[in-house]
């Protein structure tokens, strides 16, 4: 082979992989010229790739410097700062561009729409509830149809899906916007047929209810949230978490006092207390449902159970004493006792001059004048609210917490005020009472058990055949209680876990709302009235209708941690409530 022979056969040689050794046997000889000339060639591509590095380094060093200047000096929200009209890009979404003109518009047409609409849903609940229809639901599903396609309807989710999670709003069109994505997530008319079916209609096998939990997330995961748990948590504006955690702060608190009351209801009903090997079966602290253990009341019945007539009216009285200044002088019309009759008128409040959000009340009462004052909170909630110029989606309490923490605040109130009128503090059996039918016996059950199952179910870890079998697992290990004897642990779920709309999460809110209404009550007992907590009156008192006055008139969407910490200046203390209880659990405690 002379030289100056092609080099491709080598070439081709080298990338088929033969070694170096192999090759050199062939090598094609070069002249000492072209040896120095390969060599300068060489050394200059060093010289120029030394020089490239260089700068290619000093380019990165350069552009991290300058990112590093851009995010310190650059405010992330002046993007989402529009001027009052201007258009800005939907985030999500079909349909044009948005605008805040478009926007206002939206909510004054739901604004407008809502009252009617869920006053009569209300109404038709009320008179199926009456026997009113002789048991057609036809009416009631028609009434309940109407307000979901303007709470949960497509059109309505098209329009203000663009403002969701959007902190360039004021907190006016936020607090609305945030108001609509939460009521669509429980009102998921978005979702196909058969899925809203499977929501509206408890399954028949408890194997269905993963089934439900998986619908509800993704309905949630529609509307931007993790899961359908998160959704629920957000309206305390807290995070699944953080939400189950306060849960569990209360069953710590309070566990000692959940035994002891546990423990005295069983021994007046002659069972035995049981054991952690053996818990009890529910059945025997109610009628056999979990979700109806705090009904153990048959040797704790009222020794004088007032009628319907003299609940109402102690009820109403003790409300008008309260002298709230957002409270209106009258409340219309309706502002009267239940007619009585085999089918009585239901009691109506007209809440404002323009007739928006008149409310329905039970007709029979529940059991006493405190637990209708507890009711008529909720009354007291939308007048205050009304009154405050708020817009129809933000009346009423700041979230479902807060609404039963009013109500609750409400029969601690009455029951307090009525101690005053006799100047005796309440028995140890009233106390007793008092717990049985609150929050104490069912604490373990629903900030132990049913917080742990329903967060499982949340995250889909719970297969159809062990819903139940975990459950009764969780209220053995927390509550000591068991299913009915001989029954199928599937057959008796929790019956909140079948409720529509926020069912089943009602038990965590309740409960949480228990602690945070003795929290408010403590503080006013002891820092407005200094009194005891178990003799304080409300009545006639202008620092505790102020104060009352600024925790009904909140509006929806306010967060209630910073509301409570406040009006108090304390952060959420679950030992409120076990203070409350303190003469019961030094009584239950004394040999």
């Amino acid at each position: 082979m002379k030289t100056g022979t092609s080099l491709q056969p080598l070439r081709m040689a080298h990338s088929a992989g033969y070694k170096p050794a192999l090759l050199n046997r062939y090598a094609i000889p070069q002249s000492d010229d072209m040896k120095e000339r390969s060599e300068d060639e060489d050394t200059a591509r060093q010289d120029a790739m030394t020089v490239k590095m260089r700068v290619g380094l000093l380019m990165i060093a350069a552009g991290i410097v300058l990112l590093a200047i851009f995010f310190a000096l650059w405010d992330p929200n002046a993007l989402l700062r529009p001027t009052d009209d201007a258009e800005v890009p939907g985030d999500s979404g079909p349909g044009p561009r948005a605008s805040l003109a478009d926007l206002r518009e939206t909510l004054a047409a739901y604004n407008h729409d809502l009252p009617p609409l869920a006053f009569s849903r209300e109404r038709a609940r009320w008179e199926y509830l009456a026997g009113m229809t002789g048991g057609d639901r036809h009416p009631l599903e028609a009434a309940r149809l109407d307000l979901l396609e303007l709470a949960g309807g497509r059109g309505t989710l098209d329009r203000l899906r663009p403002w969701f999670d959007r902190p360039d709003l004021d907190d006016l069109a936020l607090r609305q916007v945030a108001a609509v994505r939460r009521l669509a997530v429980l009102r998921p008319m978005s979702l196909a047929g058969p899925d809203r079916d499977l929501l509206d209609s408890p399954p028949a096998d408890p194997e269905g209810l993963p089934m439900v939990f998986r619908v509800r997330d993704r309905a949630a995961r529609a509307l931007g949230y993790a899961s359908w748990l998160d959704a629920m948590a957000d309206d305390a504006a807290l995070d699944a978490d953080r939400w189950l955690g306060l849960a569990r702060s209360v069953l710590q608190a309070a566990s000692p006092l959940a035994s002891a009351v546990r423990g005295e209801v069983l021994a007046r009903l002659g069972a035995d207390a049981g054991s952690p090997d053996r818990p009890t079966p529910c059945d025997v602290l109610g009628s056999g449902g979990a979700g109806r253990v705090d009904r153990a009341l048959a040797v704790l019945a009222r020794d004088s159970a007032p009628t319907a007539d003299r609940a109402w009216r102690s009820a109403l009285a003790f409300r008008a004493a309260l002298e709230l200044p957002s409270l209106p002088a009258s409340t219309g019309p309706g502002d009267s006792l239940p007619v009585r009759g085999d089918v009585p008128e239901p009691l109506v409040f007209i809440l404002d001059t323009g007739g928006d959000f008149r409310a329905v009340l039970p007709a029979t009462g529940t059991i006493d004048g405190p637990d209708c004052a507890g009711a008529l909170a909720m009354v007291d909630i939308m007048a205050a609210t009304g009154r405050q110029g708020l817009p129809p989606l933000l009346r009423g309490p700041s979230c479902r917490l807060m609404d039963r923490a009013l109500r609750h605040l409400y029969t601690l109130a009455a029951r307090s005020t009525l101690a005053a009128d006799t100047g005796k503090e309440p028995t140890p059996k009233d106390l007793l009472r008092e717990a049985v039918t609150g929050p104490v016996l069912t604490l373990p059950l629903y900030a132990g058990a049913y917080a742990d199952w329903l967060e499982m179910m949340n995250r889909g870890q719970l297969p159809g055949p062990m819903v139940g079998i975990r459950f009764w697992e969780f209220a053995g290990r927390d509550a000591q209680l068991a299913p009915p004897a001989g029954i199928d642990p599937n057959a008796v779920l929790p019956t909140a876990a079948f409720a529509r709309d926020a069912g089943p999460v009602a038990p965590l809110e309740d409960l949480l709302g228990w602690a945070v209404a003795h929290q408010l009550h403590r503080y006013i007992c002891t820092q407005l009235l200094h009194a005891d907590v178990h003799r304080a009156d409300y009545r006639h008192n202008l620092k505790v209708a102020d104060f009352l006055d600024s925790l009904l008139r909140t509006g929806a969407g306010a967060d209630w941690q910073i509301t409570l910490r406040q009006a108090t200046g304390e952060d959420f203390d679950p030992r409120a409530l076990v203070e409350y209880y303190r003469p019961l659990s030094d009584r239950l405690a004394a040999p």
